[in-house]
Formats: C-alpha cells, structure tokens, sequence
C-alpha cells in the first residue's frame, strides 16, 4: 500500500521543489521563526525610531534658530532702511550694518542647508522604517534618467561568440528581381578586355551571345528644367489661361519630387537637415521652408488621422525627452497598424494624452483652452480605449483602460536579481518567473497559432504567473516586486482575452526610435512652428508607411494631385484604414 502524498507549498512551484513537513514540529518551527523575525523587526524600528526622535529634535532646534535669525534679519533691514532714509549717519555706521546684514543673511542660508539636509535624512529613515511593509519603492525600479545609470558592461564570451546571419547551410532566397513595371534596360557589349587574348586576336569569329544581368546604381542629380507653357485666351472675355506642368505646385520653383525627396530623407530615413541640403544643393534654410510649406499642405490629413486615431481599439503609447529652443520638452507617439500619431508637447504630464482621451470622471479636468473636439469624439464609443504603456503615471488619470510592458517588469526583475546577489529565494524566483515573461511575449509575437492553441496557452501562462506572484516570499525586495504585479493585475492581462492586443510595448518603443536619433543629430526643434512642422510631416508619412503605401511614392503622388487641382483635400489620399482594429459607435450614434 503507498503512502498518502504529502500537500505541496505554494513556493514548490517557482523555488527550490521541496515538501513541507507536516505535525506539531512544523507549525512549532514556523511559530518560532515568527517571533525571532517580529523581535528583529521590533528592535531595528525601535533603533530607527530613537534615531529619528534625536534627528526631530535637532530639526525643531534648527527651526528656532532659524526664526531668531529671520527676526535679527529682519531688524537688521529695518535699521538699514531707517539709516538709508535719515541720510544723517556716517558712512562708517552704515557700512557696519550692511556687514552686519550680510553675515546674518550668510549665516542664516548656511543654517536653511543644514536644515534642508536634516529633511531629507528624516525622510530617508522614514522610508527605511517601511520597508517591511512590502509598499516602499526600491531604488531603480520605475527608472531612472540615463545619466544616473551605470555604463553597460562588455559583452560575455558566450555573446561575442555569436555570429549574425542564417544557419549554415541555409539555401537562401536568390538576388531581389527588379521591381514589376520597370522594364531593364538593354544593352550590348562587343569589346573584349585586354587580358582575353587567345593565340592569335585576329582569328576571333563571333559565334552568338551570353545574357548577363546585374544593377547599376545613378547618383540622383538635379536638372534644371525650362518649360515653355501655351498661353490660351478666352474669345469671350478675354481671360488669359496657362497651361500648368503637372510635376510642380503653384509659383514653387522646386518640382513636386524634391519636396517628396526632402522629406523622405530628414523625417522617414532620419537624415540631418544640413545632411539632407547638402546632397539636393539648396541651403539649410530653404529646406526648412520646405517643410514649412509641407506641412500646411499636410495639415488635412494630420487631423484626419488624429480623429482615425481616436476610433481604435488599442494604441500603444510612449515618451521621450526632446528639445524645444533649448528648452525641455516631450515627444509623444500613439500607434497600431493603422495609424502612427506623434505629438510634440512642452510637457510630460497626463494632459498630453488626456486632450485626446479625456480625464476619468472625478479625475482632473482639462484647461478651459483646451481643443476638447477628441475627447467628446471619444465619447461616442461602447468600448474603453486599451492603451499599452509602461508604469509612467502620467497615464493613471486618463480615461482608457491600460495593458502595462512586460518587457518593462522583465527588465525590473534583472534589477531584482542584481541587487540580491547571493539571495537563494530571489534566484529560484528569477529563474522560473523570467521564462514566463519571455513566453508571454513570445505567444503574442506568434501569428502561425491557431486561436484556440493561443488562448489555451494565454490561459495557461496567466495561471502559473499568477501562482507565482501569489505565493509567500521572506525577501523584502521580492515582495516588493511581488506587490508590482498585484496591485496592477486588472491592467496585465487583456492580451490573455484580445490577440491583437500584445503585452509588451515594444511598437511604441520602435515609433520612437527614429526620433531618439533625430534627437542625436539635430538636437530637437528650434522654435513651436519647428516641432509642429515634424508632428505633422511625421505623422502622415509614418501613417502612410502602416498602411502598407511607399512614403515617397504616396507624397509624389499626392503632390501631383495638388498641383493639378489645388482645391483638391490632401486627406482624401490617405490609404483606408483596417476596421478590425476600430471600436464601434454607441447605439445612437452616427457617425
């Protein structure tokens, strides 16, 4: 007959595998290890505490002396003025209290930074008291500025040992053929090099021809065009018409293909704007006419996809820093695969993402300046807007429901990991909780499965994630990463219920990129008009990239269009947008 299994303990599945005893011993055991942790605890508060009480005391002294020393300051003033005002007293008495003043006021700042720094070792020991709370921060969890991190050590053996590349023997997929619609050109070749010489070049016969294909790159170069235009008069009236070429706007005298080419380089492929002048041949300034001039021509089809972006289902958002004039400012990007929308603000506050969404209701409300034309468009949906985003607490007011980074909680719990070196129950957790992370965002990344293996398996991972987040741990640092995913569980998992939703942010992240770079090479904007100008020329291009068009293609097109019919509504050329990722109107509602 076997014996009966023994019941497992919750930290079997993600630490070292053993059973717990069972008995009187082990609730013994665990009772005394109990108190011995409340006595250890019980004495380092108690320490803490006589701490801060003495560090109260010199603060409430620091504060007296400080008074004394504004009221002295103060007296001082008033018997300067008065001495200022009589004109009666001697250069020698006024001297000596302007002396007098200056030494108070030296002395009196010297006191308010010794009192400042009091204030913020009070504050360091209150935290420290509430760490076995398991609620306190930890340092470097939520980030921190780039310049306060440490540099990125080299690479290991095992890394530098990898090479790039398809695996060896890898068959491969042959040389790009040229694009449909462009026909090679043909030529022949009859000259023989000088090396090719057989016994005797005079005897040489041609006997037939060998095909041969390859690519030849051509500089691209400006051309100066001369257009002589037929003048056509009205018998009627009189009126005068002019015939119009159809590569070139209205009194420009650039073509169409060098706004295209201009924008292209500097807001799509990331080129410098004196990079980008110096390849077409013009100045740095007229390029940035260029864009200006771009821009208000765009304008249309910005708004358009402003209002595209509020009808989808889930957006994924992020921030960086940016440069405004010098000054400091945030770049902000919203995008799926229909729409790419960037937003250039001189904050990084919740009003930024709350003008297109709104504030939840006993939140915050928006200024009275406010353009609330989105924000009631939102409105009119039955769903809540799903934003992916990182644990930034800018998003928290904002009227959406959110799916937080797992690439971000990964990145934490190496953190985590680092800090505790040494730490048995830390590496256990490590061990199995990374793997769930990297499996979670590799079943999103998965298009190849069919629906019901993906939710099977999203089931599944949630349930051994949430096992492990649920399950007791001793480590301070652990709970605390514990508590992360529990306080934020509802804002985790909507992937789990929607496939096109994906647990990690790493769409906003790459919309971004390109203009970190910028950020690089050019060091931001330099005025307002700057910034709008490449909010808008950014948006439509990106927007037109998702909708599967060429940017260049699309904007020469579009231009074309526009010089043939300048009424023409530049929004009109946008590709149509996919509405399996758009939100349905409420009942009433039309559009």
């Amino acid at each position: 007959m076997t014996s009966p299994r023994r019941k497992k303990s919750p930290s079997f599945y993600w630490g070292t595998g053993h059973t717990e005893p069972t008995g009187e011993e082990a609730l013994r055991a665990r009772l005394a290890e109990a108190e011995r942790l409340l006595e250890l605890s019980r004495r380092e508060n108690e320490a803490k505490e006589e701490k801060i009480s003495g560090l109260l005391q010199v603060v409430d002294t620091m504060r007296r002396d400080a008074s004394l020393l504004m009221s002295e300051r103060d007296e001082a003033r008033r018997r300067l003025d008065a001495l200022t005002l009589g004109r009666g007293s001697s250069a020698a008495s006024l001297e000596e209290v302007k002396s007098a003043g200056e030494f108070w006021q030296e002395r009196y700042y010297s006191l308010s930074e010794q009192y400042a720094a009091v204030v913020r070792e009070n504050s360091d020991l209150k935290r420290r008291l509430n760490i076995r709370d398991g609620k306190e921060s930890l340092f470097g969890i939520g980030g921190s500025p780039a310049s306060n991190r440490d540099f990125k050590g080299n690479a290991d053996e095992g890394n530098r040992a990898k090479r790039g590349g398809a695996r060896h023997g890898h068959a491969g997929h042959g040389r790009r053929r040229p694009p449909s619609g462009s026909a090679p050109r043909l030529e022949s070749c009859s000259t023989l090099p000088p090396h090719d010489v057989c016994c005797d070049a005079s005897d040489l016969v041609k006997v037939g021809e060998r095909r041969r294909e390859y690519d030849r790159f051509i500089p691209a170069r400006t051309e100066h065009v001369v257009v002589m235009q037929d003048v056509f008069q009205c018998r009627g009236c009189g009126k005068r018409l002019y015939a119009h070429p159809g590569d070139v706007l209205p009194r420009m005298s650039l073509s169409n293909s060098f706004l295209a080419t201009a924008a292209v380089e500097v807001f799509v492929r990331g080129r410098t704007a004196r990079g980008t002048a110096a390849m077409l041949g013009i100045g740095t300034g007229t390029l940035f006419g260029l864009t200006r001039f771009l821009a208000d021509r765009l304008r249309p089809a910005h708004e358009v996809i402003r209002q595209d972006a509020i009808r989808q289902k889930f957006l994924n958002a992020d921030e960086t820093g940016w440069w405004n004039d010098g000054n400091r400012a945030y770049a902000w990007v919203f995008t799926n695969p229909n729409v790419a929308l960037y937003l250039f603000a001189c904050t990084r506050g919740s009003v930024v993402p709350a003008g297109l969404f709104g504030y939840r209701e006993g939140k915050y409300c928006l200024p009275e300046t406010a353009d609330r034309t989105l924000v009631e468009e939102n409105g009119k949906y039955a769903e809540t807007m799903l934003l992916g985003t990182d644990r930034y607490g800018g998003y928290s007011p904002v009227d959406v429901k959110r799916q937080l980074c797992f690439e971000h909680l990964k990145r934490d719990l190496d953190k985590l990991l680092a800090r505790s070196t040494g730490i048995q129950e830390v590496a256990d957790f490590y061990r199995v909780f990374r793997l769930l992370l990297i499996r979670s965002m590799r079943l999103c990344a998965d298009t190849e499965r069919s629906d019901d293996e993906y939710f099977r398996e999203a089931a599944s991972l949630q349930e051994k994630i949430r096992a492990a987040v649920w399950a007791e741990a001793r480590d301070c640092e652990l709970r605390t990463y514990q508590n992360i995913w529990r306080d934020n569980w509802d804002s985790l998992f909507h992937w789990v219920r929607d496939r096109n939703v994906r647990c990690e942010n790493n769409a906003a992240e790459r919309a971004l990129r390109p203009t970190v770079i910028a950020r690089k090479l050019s060091f931001g904007s330099q005025s307002d008009k700057g910034a709008e100008n490449r909010e808008i020329i950014m948006t439509v291009l990106r927007t037109v990239m998702l909708r599967g068009k060429n940017p260049f293609d699309w904007l020469l097109e579009t231009l074309n269009r526009l010089a043939a019919d300048p009424k023409f509504n530049v929004a009109d050329a946008l590709p149509p947008t996919d509405p399996r990722h758009e939100r349905k109107l409420k009942t009433g509602n039309s559009t």
